[in-house]
């Protein structure tokens, strides 16, 4: 169990192509408090090859719309390679 901060401070993982789901919260929202430098979502903003999804599910996406979310996590992978 992580019990203290984590540092990042190799710089280089802002480039690692990434793929954020937003299925609690829209993609809008979570994009402006990234902007706004939001603790939760502060990193987001440093991102420099970010695709965002919504999936409007809520918490438990894996649950709900299982299919979907393969989809979108299939789709990811594809584009990675």
């Amino acid at each position: 169990m992580l019990r203290q901060s984590i540092e990042l401070t190799n710089p280089a993982r802002n480039a690692v192509p990434t793929t954020l789901v937003c299925c609690s919260i829209p993609s809008t929202q979570v994009l402006g408090m990234a902007r706004e430098g939001h603790p939760m979502f502060a990193e987001v903003a440093n991102l420099e090859n970010l695709d965002v999804i919504d999936l409007p599910t809520g918490h438990w996406p894996m649950w709900s719309r299982a299919g979907d979310l393969a989809t979108v996590i299939q789709s990811a992978a594809s584009r990675a390679r």
